[in-house]
Protein backbone atom coordinates (compact mmCIF):
# COMPACT_ATOMS: atom_id res chain seq x y z
CA UNK A 1 0.00 0.00 0.00
CA UNK A 2 1.04 3.83 -0.42
CA UNK A 3 0.36 5.40 3.37
CA UNK A 4 -2.36 7.26 1.70
CA UNK A 5 -4.76 6.84 4.74
CA UNK A 6 -3.36 8.51 8.18
CA UNK A 7 -5.83 8.15 11.38
CA UNK A 8 -6.44 12.30 12.31
CA UNK A 9 -6.57 11.38 16.20
CA UNK A 10 -7.50 14.52 16.79
CA UNK A 11 -10.69 14.34 15.56
CA UNK A 12 -11.34 10.72 15.89
CA UNK A 13 -13.71 9.45 19.24
CA UNK A 14 -11.74 7.50 21.86
CA UNK A 15 -13.89 4.37 20.89
CA UNK A 16 -13.71 4.59 16.91
CA UNK A 17 -9.09 4.86 17.27
CA UNK A 18 -9.48 2.07 19.98
CA UNK A 19 -11.27 -0.08 17.87
CA UNK A 20 -8.79 1.53 14.60
CA UNK A 21 -5.77 0.39 16.88
CA UNK A 22 -7.18 -2.83 17.57
CA UNK A 23 -7.94 -3.88 13.99
CA UNK A 24 -3.87 -2.66 13.38
CA UNK A 25 -2.77 -4.88 15.80
CA UNK A 26 -4.81 -7.65 14.84
CA UNK A 27 -3.54 -7.40 11.48
CA UNK A 28 -0.11 -7.37 12.35
CA UNK A 29 -0.57 -10.36 14.81
CA UNK A 30 -1.92 -12.45 12.21
CA UNK A 31 0.31 -11.07 9.60
CA UNK A 32 3.19 -12.41 11.76
CA UNK A 33 1.77 -15.54 12.62
CA UNK A 34 0.65 -16.74 9.37
CA UNK A 35 3.38 -15.13 7.00
CA UNK A 36 6.26 -13.89 8.87
CA UNK A 37 7.62 -11.79 11.68
CA UNK A 38 9.52 -9.68 9.49
CA UNK A 39 6.45 -9.01 7.23
CA UNK A 40 4.99 -7.38 10.28
CA UNK A 41 6.77 -4.22 9.37
CA UNK A 42 4.51 -3.87 6.19
CA UNK A 43 1.59 -3.43 8.29
CA UNK A 44 0.83 0.43 7.76
CA UNK A 45 -2.59 2.38 8.26
CA UNK A 46 -3.78 1.39 4.71
CA UNK A 47 -4.37 -2.76 5.58
CA UNK A 48 -5.65 -1.32 8.80
CA UNK A 49 -7.94 0.36 7.18
CA UNK A 50 -8.83 -2.44 4.72
CA UNK A 51 -9.44 -4.73 7.09
CA UNK A 52 -11.67 -2.33 9.26
CA UNK A 53 -13.72 -1.72 5.81
CA UNK A 54 -14.06 -5.60 5.35
CA UNK A 55 -15.05 -5.97 8.95
CA UNK A 56 -17.92 -3.86 8.37
CA UNK A 57 -19.06 -5.13 5.59
CA UNK A 58 -18.77 -8.81 6.67
CA UNK A 59 -20.23 -8.44 9.90
CA UNK A 60 -23.55 -6.43 8.29
CA UNK A 61 -23.72 -9.22 6.15
CA UNK A 62 -24.10 -11.81 9.19
CA UNK A 63 -26.20 -9.55 11.14
CA UNK A 64 -28.70 -9.53 8.65
CA UNK A 65 -28.38 -13.34 8.01
CA UNK A 66 -28.52 -13.71 11.61
CA UNK A 67 -31.61 -11.22 12.09
CA UNK A 68 -33.25 -13.05 8.85
CA UNK A 69 -32.80 -16.49 9.12
CA UNK A 70 -35.79 -17.49 9.78
CA UNK A 71 -37.28 -15.91 6.54
CA UNK A 72 -34.54 -17.38 4.17
CA UNK A 73 -35.04 -21.04 5.83
CA UNK A 74 -38.92 -20.59 4.67
CA UNK A 75 -38.15 -19.04 1.62
CA UNK A 76 -35.91 -21.73 1.16
CA UNK A 77 -38.39 -24.33 1.69
CA UNK A 78 -40.85 -22.48 -0.68
CA UNK A 79 -38.82 -22.55 -3.48
CA UNK A 80 -38.04 -26.32 -2.79
CA UNK A 81 -41.74 -27.05 -2.89
CA UNK A 82 -42.19 -24.76 -6.34
CA UNK A 83 -39.25 -27.11 -7.65
CA UNK A 84 -41.27 -30.23 -6.80
CA UNK A 85 -44.64 -28.81 -7.91
CA UNK A 86 -42.90 -27.80 -11.14
CA UNK A 87 -42.34 -31.47 -12.17
CA UNK A 88 -46.04 -32.70 -10.95
CA UNK A 89 -47.62 -33.97 -14.43
CA UNK A 90 -51.48 -32.99 -15.01
CA UNK A 91 -53.63 -35.80 -16.96
CA UNK A 92 -53.69 -34.25 -20.10
CA UNK A 93 -57.80 -35.30 -20.84
CA UNK A 94 -58.71 -33.19 -17.48
CA UNK A 95 -61.65 -31.04 -17.25
CA UNK A 96 -61.11 -28.30 -15.49
CA UNK A 97 -64.56 -27.28 -16.01
CA UNK A 98 -65.79 -29.63 -13.36
CA UNK A 99 -63.38 -27.95 -11.16
CA UNK A 100 -65.90 -25.89 -9.25
CA UNK A 101 -63.12 -24.34 -6.54
CA UNK A 102 -60.84 -22.87 -9.38
CA UNK A 103 -62.74 -19.64 -10.74
CA UNK A 104 -64.34 -19.39 -13.97
CA UNK A 105 -61.21 -17.52 -16.09
CA UNK A 106 -58.86 -19.77 -14.81
CA UNK A 107 -60.83 -22.55 -15.41
CA UNK A 108 -61.53 -21.28 -19.29
CA UNK A 109 -57.73 -20.27 -19.43
CA UNK A 110 -56.47 -24.14 -18.31
CA UNK A 111 -58.69 -25.66 -20.40
CA UNK A 112 -57.94 -23.95 -23.63
CA UNK A 113 -53.95 -24.30 -22.81
CA UNK A 114 -53.87 -28.02 -20.88
CA UNK A 115 -50.71 -27.38 -18.91
CA UNK A 116 -48.78 -30.56 -18.88
CA UNK A 117 -47.52 -29.42 -15.44
CA UNK A 118 -48.66 -27.64 -12.38
CA UNK A 119 -45.27 -25.25 -12.77
CA UNK A 120 -46.68 -24.54 -16.31
CA UNK A 121 -50.64 -24.21 -14.99
CA UNK A 122 -49.00 -21.80 -12.10
CA UNK A 123 -47.40 -19.79 -15.55
CA UNK A 124 -50.50 -18.78 -17.23
CA UNK A 125 -51.33 -15.38 -16.96
CA UNK A 126 -55.13 -14.96 -15.35
CA UNK A 127 -54.67 -18.29 -13.24
CA UNK A 128 -53.97 -17.32 -9.25
CA UNK A 129 -52.00 -18.84 -6.96
CA UNK A 130 -55.51 -19.50 -5.15
CA UNK A 131 -56.22 -21.56 -8.01
CA UNK A 132 -53.43 -23.66 -8.30
CA UNK A 133 -53.39 -24.39 -4.59
CA UNK A 134 -57.33 -25.55 -5.39
CA UNK A 135 -56.22 -27.71 -8.64
CA UNK A 136 -53.54 -29.26 -6.32
CA UNK A 137 -56.15 -30.29 -3.59
CA UNK A 138 -58.45 -31.65 -6.53
CA UNK A 139 -55.56 -33.60 -7.94
CA UNK A 140 -54.69 -35.17 -4.46
CA UNK A 141 -58.74 -35.97 -3.65
CA UNK A 142 -58.71 -37.67 -6.66
CA UNK A 143 -55.08 -39.93 -6.59
CA UNK A 144 -56.48 -41.03 -2.89
CA UNK A 145 -60.25 -41.89 -4.88
CA UNK A 146 -58.21 -43.59 -7.58
CA UNK A 147 -56.19 -45.31 -5.37
CA UNK A 148 -59.10 -47.00 -2.81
Amino acid sequence: MFGYVVPDKPNMFIKDFTMYRAFYCGLCKTIGKKCSQSMRFFTNYDMTFFAALLHAVRGEQVEIRIKYAGYISRQEKDVEQYRKLQSRPLPPALDYNSIDSIRLEARQKLNAVKPINFGQAARISGVSPADITALMIYMETRWKEDKA
